[in-house]
């Protein structure tokens, strides 16, 4: 691993971190433990597929927001996206996206989910691109694994040990905010509803909240909605969700 030689008043200067509120939607199969048990290989990966594509349809048909930050995590997809970036109502989205996966036979857990997130500003004296990295691709969409986003255009500005031998994804909005790779708040709301969703194995099977629509309390407060009935509220780490819809 290489260290920053630097002072850590030096790095602390150097270093920019930007708070901004954002949105999550995470997309994820229900028992998808069960179903690969259940089918063969290529049935499946097929399965599997036709759950991703699904999801790349509707995002090419209705654009969620700008800015979408994507990470596809094998039995889910997870988008994210700063508040004021959205280019629909999430939650109409997020409500026609799980009906469109009921009716492809595909079942699943939607979790709409609102928070912080923090934002790396590059250093001026890193921004300049890296010659050895330098493509002439155009940019793709944006895919991440895990916190490395890659793809076919290189990420001036951040570099890293750990990270992807992959070129990194360039951030349409770097000028700005720089690139999205600290901690988020939707996301770990997003999934953290999600696992409460999943079936269990033990003898408490019947108290996992099963599939459907899960929306977070402070994403409806943030997009200035209110629910006309009051469904049940479920507590999952400093917020609550509601489940709308089977």
């Amino acid at each position: 691993m290489q260290l920053d030689s630097r002072s850590a008043n030096d790095r602390e200067g150097a270093l920019a971190l930007l708070d901004e509120n954002a949105f999550g939607v995470l997309l994820a199969h229900f028992d998808l433990e069960s179903i690969e048990y259940s089918l063969g290989d290529d049935a499946f990966l097929e399965y599997v597929k036709r759950f991703s594509d699904l999801i790349d349809a509707r995002l090419a048909k209705q654009p969620l927001g700008n800015d979408l930050r994507r990470i596809d995590l094998g039995h889910a997809i997870y988008l994210e996206f700063a508040d004021g970036d959205e280019l629909t109502d999430p939650i109409a989205w997020a409500r026609s996206m799980r009906q469109a996966l009921v009716l492809a036979d595909l079942p699943n857990v939607c979790v709409l989910s609102a928070g912080g997130r923090w934002l790396s500003a590059p250093d001026e004296e890193d921004a300049s691109p890296d010659p050895d990295l330098l493509q002439t691709d155009t940019a793709g969409p944006l895919h991440e694994s895990g916190a490395w986003r890659v793809g076919p255009t290189p990420l001036s500005g951040d570099s890293n040990p750990q990270a992807s031998a992959n070129p990194m994804v360039n951030h349409s909005r770097a000028d700005r905010t720089g690139t999205s790779f600290g901690p988020s708040e939707p996301l770990r709301k997003a999934l953290a509803a999600e696992v409460l969703a999943q079936p269990a194995t033990s003898a408490d099977a019947d108290l996992s909240f099963g599939p459907g629509l899960y929306i977070d309390k402070e994403a409806i407060d943030q997009l200035g909605k209110s629910l006309k009935n009051a469904p049940t509220a479920l507590p999952v780490l400093s917020t609550v969700f509601y489940r709308i819809g089977g």
